[in-house]
């Protein structure tokens, strides 16, 4: 399993930069030793990106891929992407009746 950030336009919904040739997507690739609040916790058939004391810059796109053989024998890859953004305010509405 692999964890990347999207950077720059990508297509929606794949996140595909390699087909996205007239804009500039690229990948960059999570290593916890470039930066030690990127944590990856896989367990089992399960991975998990934390990233710790976050900070506007971290928003965006991030994906998680794993390939693996079906019961067919053929490789399949699936991809998980998150939406990672800033929280959008709530306003609440406090009026009455009449």
């Amino acid at each position: 399993m692999a964890w990347v950030r999207v950077e720059g336009p990508y297509s929606y919904p794949q996140f595909e930069c390699h087909h996205n040739v007239h804009h500039q997507c690229k990948y960059h690739y999570i290593n916890h030793q470039q930066d030690f609040r990127f944590r990856v916790i896989n367990s089992g058939t399960t991975s998990t990106l934390r990233i710790y004391d976050y900070s506007r810059g971290d928003y965006g796109i991030y994906r998680c891929a794993a390939t693996g053989q079906g019961t067919d024998g053929k490789t399949a890859t699936l991809y998980q992407v998150i939406e990672f953004f800033e929280p959008q305010h709530l306003h609440h509405y406090h009026g009455g009746l009449g």
